[in-house]
């Protein structure tokens, strides 16, 4: 199931600039658009007031309730770019964080997540080099049973990447009867490159509009850094 899920949001393109106003039709019918615009509004004696409005993204109402209506059910959708992880979060959803723990160590965590490693990773200093080796967790299972004993439990799982073990976590708690399981797509590297660690937006720098029809290189469920 989480395999045929990657392959359904294989296509989106690379972020295009949109120069459409606020409002346009194309801020609107995607749910992987982000349209950050700089709107400059004059003040007395020549003054501008820089200000940032988000369209059809987080924190949008429109947009909040789309999301919720999208992942809603048996029949809702199974992964979630950052955007639409962010709303799920603010819903109760838990960020469920199955990197080593060399990785959070490295990279830091989402705010309120729950840490649980799918896999072990060890370091060690063989011959003259580092030598990286990782091998499953035998107790992931066990220990999210023990912080997570309903099964309805809403859950975001997310790795590193998205290609370092959620799609086999989300396998395991699919098979182990969770029912509440959205895959984030791009993993932490993708979601952090839009908020930070506190879920704060960072900075936009301009305007961009992800086309998931047109041709391109993929930034899909399983997308990393580029």
């Amino acid at each position: 199931v989480w395999m045929l899920a990657a392959q359904s949001v294989c296509s989106w393109s690379q972020p295009q600039p949109c120069r459409k106003p606020a409002g346009h039709p194309c801020a609107h019918g995607l749910s992987s658009v982000q349209v950050s615009h700089s709107l400059c509004t004059p003040r007395a004696r020549g003054q501008r007031e820089r200000r940032h409005v988000y369209a059809h993204a987080w924190p949008d109402p429109e947009f909040i309730k789309e999301t919720q209506e999208a992942f809603e059910g048996s029949y809702g959708k199974v992964v979630a770019n950052a955007e639409e992880a962010r709303v799920l979060m603010s819903c109760g959803y838990t960020w469920l964080d199955v990197r080593s723990a060399l990785e959070l160590d490295r990279e830091g965590k989402v705010q309120g997540s729950v840490h649980i490693p799918f896999l072990t990773v060890t370091r060690s200093y063989h011959e003259g080099e580092w030598v990286v080796s990782e091998c499953p967790n035998a107790s992931f299972m066990a220990s999210v049973r023990a912080k997570f004993p309903d099964s309805e439990a809403l859950l975001l799982v997310a790795d590193s990447n998205g290609r370092s073990g959620a799609q086999e976590a989300l396998a395991q708690l699919d098979d182990a009867g969770y029912v509440n399981l959205v895959g984030v797509i791009g993993g932490f590297a993708l979601f952090t490159r839009v908020f930070d660690a506190k879920l704060k937006r960072r900075p936009s720098r301009g305007a961009f509009l992800e086309d998931p029809w047109s041709s391109g290189s993929s930034q899909g469920i399983f997308a990393g850094e580029s």
